[in-house]
């Protein structure tokens, strides 16, 4: 359990923390520096940038900003113990969640 919960997930935490902030928020540091959030922040204010000039929720950036999201749950599920299936590194965009396994019919 701790290699699945802490080794494996290595990776996916990298990637999270770059794509999700990592904890960082937006603004000046203590030292007078920038510090900016992660990939997911970012384009959610260009989103609200385009939409404040073009009244239009681009439906491409929509659909990657919900791949994300939908990654970094998985993430937090499989870290989380709540599932055993690994999360793949690819993101679903836009339609539908992918099915799960068919149920187990009761013949």
């Amino acid at each position: 359990m701790l290699v699945k919960w802490w080794l494996l997930a290595i990776p996916q935490y990298i990637v999270v923390s770059i794509v999700a902030g990592g904890g960082w928020g937006w603004g000046w540091d203590d030292e007078g520096g920038w510090r900016g959030g992660g990939l997911m922040p970012f384009l959610s204010l260009v989103a609200v940038v385009v939409l404040l000039f073009t009244a239009r929720y681009p439906r491409h950036l929509f659909d990657f900003l919900i791949g994300l999201a939908r990654w970094c749950a998985r993430v937090a599920a499989y870290a989380a113990l709540m599932t055993d299936q690994y999360p793949p590194f690819r993101l679903d965009m836009g339609g539908r969640e992918p099915r799960g396994p068919e149920p187990l019919s009761k013949t």
